[in-house]
């Protein structure tokens, strides 16, 4: 039995040996930079922190921003920094205090540029701006791409931005002249820099791009198997930062477009990577940043420890350090340094009483790793296998035994045939059938024994994100906003269910019905037999990411990070749960619990009665996309590539009073279907003036004087519930109806607030909203935070609300003369 050596090192298949780690971050680190002393890192946690680079000591930790940061520039003795709130703040590194905003963008700074005097900033909201670095003022405004800017460089008067809509453009800063667009890339364009007379470029479509600086044409193509974040060009070697947390190297004097080399050196998908001399600096998921040396051959053979010792057959300390129970491995991500420390002396046989331990510790029972190389997007635990789907564009499968571990190692069963990432998977037949919905479009049919595809359903025209059974049918959700009904035994398209406006993201059913929930904010319920619309249920304010149904209620969670539970019947809010720290992306209740991953790479066990929670369950390092049952057990998938299962025996819901729901016998769908539509409850809310008017018989004289109800439009800056980027949007306050669009020519409206539900609204007085103008309007169940573009508009729209808020006032005082007059 060999047992484990403390401190052991790591070292890449490219001869890089771990040297440190900056750990202190609570999110995501999304950039780093460093000068002759310090090493300064920005994250998701809306901080920037400054280390020491010898002794790796945390010096200061700045904090300013209202969002995480997202970039970073260094220019003499001040530091930029880029954010999620919108703004590029100046720091003084001397005092380490903010000396000046510079505002301007409705969205996310995606990156900064400094050029002498003049501060260039790319930003979500599709533009560059150049700023006076001076005194703030911004003097022009780059327009062109037709989605988010995500990076820039610059090199003289030539600037490159790279943007989510593929593209690449080359611009004349100082006039503002777009000179020249580079095409090729089928995905986002997350990273740029210029080498001598080439142009490199990172994407999220798993390439490197190089490019003739003169021509315009693409020279090389460097693949990789996952999407990259970040780039390096150093030493004759391009660097890639993937998002499966890979660091890809290739050989630029090579023609061969795969790379060299690929270690996997983080636990989270790389957000950045630098290179100085023979150090390598890495950025990752897992809030850390890493350093990592070139060593010769033969200090690789004296860190990899390798010993003939008795006992130790001749492997290295690294390889024993990874020592796990079949099927049960820690996910260690690769670093050994990260969990060497943690079993100094222990065998194989301690390694199985640490994961008893953890498991009575609220941690994962089993964590299953190495199962994908990318994203796990959904998983299926079923009797006796427990199956997956991932952005690898494959399906996984391994034997369980009946306590819920794997049979054995090395039986993974890979289903191979989708073209892109595979984003849900349902099983049927007792699971002898699998089906799948792929980024590609189309629906496979896969016979789970063989592994083999036995049928592809094409028809819809874009990602398919979401699949369901019922009543014998299958049910598939997708971006095209269309949910469409396929027959289980003949695979034959029966019908279209057409309603959102947005892409659907989820499903789920219930005998007779079926739920559907999207990116317009709105959850829609569906005969399953003839596909007629029955209900619209409204209130989120993001998008619907997770559905389940308990009869007679219904559970949603949203993006917007609330979890909210509706009368099935009547369509009626129940109840809104605590709102969670992070996006709610899918949901599983399990013996009265609800159970709820999100973007914070937590599980929280919930009450549904109170919405206290019960428990946390941590384990994942990066967001969890699906939760599955089988009997007591629960299995979690997430964007760290592992799938964990968790016992949670001693959690279990309070005895609160439920609230009351409808209480009928007949069938789900004729009980939905027969309870109010959404055309009479929003007629029930009616206009306020011409209520006012019916009801001015119960007022005095001084009541009736109230002022008229206004009716106001115009553009507004809105904060987003999720995010909290500001957009700006089109608002009209009409007959009691708060409502808004995408601009001033759209129909449709994004999303309306009930004037009736307004209790309050107040200028931001102190500044806290981060804009000019800014005022918050308040209901019973959230503060919308909004912004105006003039004081003259400002006050208008105060103006108009304030009638309102005064006008639910009156109703109050009406409800009371009624009562009054009866006796």
């Amino acid at each position: 039995m060999v047992g484990r050596q403390r401190d052991a090192p790591m070292v890449t298949k490219s001869g890089y040996l771990h040297k440190r780690s900056f750990k202190g971050h609570k999110d995501v680190v999304n950039a780093f930079l460093s000068d002759e002393t310090r090493l300064f890192t920005a994250s998701s946690d809306a901080t920037i922190k400054v280390w020491a680079l010898d002794s790796g000591a945390l010096l200061t930790t700045l904090e300013g921003h209202q969002q995480g940061v997202c970039c970073l520039a260094l220019h003499a003795d001040a530091l930029f920094s880029g954010s999620l709130d919108a703004r590029v703040l100046k720091w003084d590194l001397f005092e380490m205090r903010s000396t000046r905003a510079f505002r301007g963008h409705s969205e996310a700074v995606k990156g900064i540029v400094l050029r002498d005097k003049w501060l260039l900033s790319a930003s979500r909201d599709k533009t560059v701006r150049v700023w006076n670095e001076a005194s703030g003022k911004c003097i022009a405004i780059l327009r062109g791409h037709t989605a988010p800017v995500l990076c820039l460089v610059g090199m003289d008067r030539l600037l490159y931005t790279g943007s989510d809509d593929c593209s690449i453009r080359q611009w004349d800063w100082l006039s503002g002249a777009q000179m020249r667009e580079y095409g090729g890339h089928t995905d986002g364009v997350t990273d740029l820099k210029v080498a001598g007379e080439n142009l490199f470029s990172a994407s999220f479509d798993a390439t490197v791009r190089m490019w003739d600086i003169k021509s315009g044409q693409c020279v090389r193509i460097c693949k990789a198997d996952a999407g990259l974040r970040g780039l390096e060009i150093a030493a004759g070697k391009v660097f890639g930062a993937g998002n499966n947390a890979c660091l890809y190297i290739w050989d630029l004097s090579a023609t061969r477009t795969e790379p060299l080399t690929s270690d996997r050196i983080a636990r989270g998908g790389l957000t950045m990577v630098t290179v100085d001399g023979n150090t390598v600096f890495a950025a990752s998921a897992d809030n850390i940043v890493r350093v990592w040396e070139k060593v010769s051959s033969a200090q690789q053979t004296s860190a990899a420890g390798i010993t003939s010792g008795a006992g130790g057959g001749g492997k290295s300390t690294s390889e024993r350090a990874v020592s796990f129970p079949p099927g049960a491995r820690k996910y260690i991500g690769g670093l050994v340094e990260d969990s060497a420390s943690e079993s100094e002396g222990e065998g194989e046989e301690g390694a199985e009483v640490k994961q008893r331990k953890g498991a009575e510790s609220g941690g994962p029972f089993n964590v299953f790793e190495g199962m994908h190389t990318d994203k796990v997007h959904g998983v299926c635990a079923a009797e006796g296998m427990l199956l997956c789907c991932s952005s690898d564009n494959s399906i996984s499968r391994i034997p369980l035994t009946q306590d819920g571990e794997a049979a054995g190692t090395g039986e993974i069963t890979r289903f191979q045939g989708h073209e892109d990432r595979v984003l849900d998977i349902v099983t049927v037949a007792d699971g002898e059938v699998l089906f799948s919905g792929s980024a590609d479009g189309t629906v496979k049919k896969w016979d789970v024994a063989s592994g083999k595809c036995i049928g592809t359903l094409t028809g819809h025209t874009d990602w398919v994100s979401c699949l369901c059974t019922s009543d014998g049918a299958l049910f598939s959700g997708s971006w095209d906003g269309t949910v469409r009904k396929w027959d289980l035994s003949t695979d034959r398209f029966i019908t279209q269910l057409s309603g959102h406006q947005d892409p659907v993201h989820c499903l789920c059913a219930s005998p007779g019905v079926v739920m559907s929930g999207s990116r317009d904010c709105a959850i829609r319920a569906w005969r399953s037999e003839s596909g007629e619309c029955i209900k619209i249920y409204e209130g989120h304010t993001a998008v619907v990411s997770a559905l389940v149904i308990q009869d007679p209620v219904l559970y949603s969670a949203s993006w917007d990070r609330t979890i909210r539970i509706w009368d099935l019947q009547t369509g009626r809010r129940l109840r809104v749960l605590p709102q969670q720290p992070q996006p709610v992306l899918c949901l599983a209740l399990m013996k009265g619990v609800l159970f709820a991953g999100g973007s914070d790479c937590k599980v929280r066990a919930l009450d549904p009665g109170s919405g206290k929670e019960l428990a946390c369950l941590e384990g994942h390092s990066q967001a969890v996309n699906k939760l599955s049952l089988l009997g007591g057990r629960l299995f979690s998938a997430s964007d760290d590539g592992t799938v964990a299962e968790w016992r949670p025996t001693r959690v279990a819901p309070l005895a609160t009073q439920p609230p009351p729901v409808s209480q009928d016998s007949a069938p789900l769908a004729d009980r939905i279907a027969g309870g109010p539509s959404l055309s009479v409850v929003r007629a029930a809310a009616g206009s306020l003036a011409t209520q006012l008017t019916t009801e001015a018989q119960f007022l005095t004289q001084a009541e009736l004087e109230d002022p008229e109800l206004a009716a106001v439009q115009g553009f507004l800056l809105k904060q987003g519930s999720v995010f909290r980027r500001w957009s700006r949007r089109y608002y009209t306050l009409d007959r009691g109806v708060l409502a808004y669009f995408a601009d001033e020519k759209r129909r449709r409206a994004l999303d309306h607030v009930v004037m009736k539900d307004v209790v309050a609204v107040a200028r931001d007085a102190d500044g806290s909203l981060g804009v000019e103008l800014g005022f918050t309007v308040t209901t019973a169940d959230r503060e919308y935070r909004l912004a105006a573009p003039s004081e003259q508009e400002l006050a208008s729209w105060i103006q108009a609300f304030t009638v309102y808020v005064d006008a639910a006032e009156l109703r109050g005082k009406i409800a009371l003369k009624k009562m009054l007059r009866k006796y």
